[in-house]
């Protein structure tokens, strides 16, 4: 018995198309693009939120004496917008006080999020980045009496 093993077409070698590698190269960069937009609107949204924090808790603040040195004025929303960069051009800012507190200022950032391809993957849930935060003002402390 001659026992001679078989020879594929190839002469053994086992590998891969080029249009297989192709495919297979497409499909890591669509994985990177999807990646790249997740942290591009992670990012955003921590910048907004950041922004938003930081704008209510200085309109919020109050000199010694206890009256409010910031409140809701004209120059909150230019503040935030300048903070924001160009994405705040497009952003929605309110600054607000709380009807039945009125102690509390609310500001609230709204805008589209910059990662809208986003939106061609399904992931609808993300075409907006709307946060706020609240702060309640900051009144002098009471005098003790003599």
């Amino acid at each position: 018995m001659n026992a001679q093993p078989a020879r594929g077409r190839a002469g053994d070698q086992d590998g891969s198309s080029s249009v297989t590698s192709v495919f297979g190269v497409m499909i890591l960069l669509g994985f990177l693009f999807l990646a790249t937009q997740v942290l591009v609107h992670l990012w955003a949204t921590s910048t907004v939120t950041a922004v938003a924090f930081d704008e209510a808790r200085r309109v919020s603040a109050a000199t010694a004496d206890g009256t409010v040195s910031g409140g809701c004025d004209e120059h909150v929303e230019s503040r935030v917008r300048s903070r924001l960069g160009s994405w705040g051009q497009s952003a929605s800012v309110q600054c607000t006080a709380d009807l039945e507190r009125p102690e509390a200022i609310t500001v609230r950032v709204t805008g589209p999020t910059p990662a809208r391809s986003l939106a061609g993957f399904g992931f609808t849930p993300v075409g907006d980045i709307d946060r706020s935060a609240t702060f309640l003002t900051e009144t002098a402390p009471d005098e003790p009496e003599p």
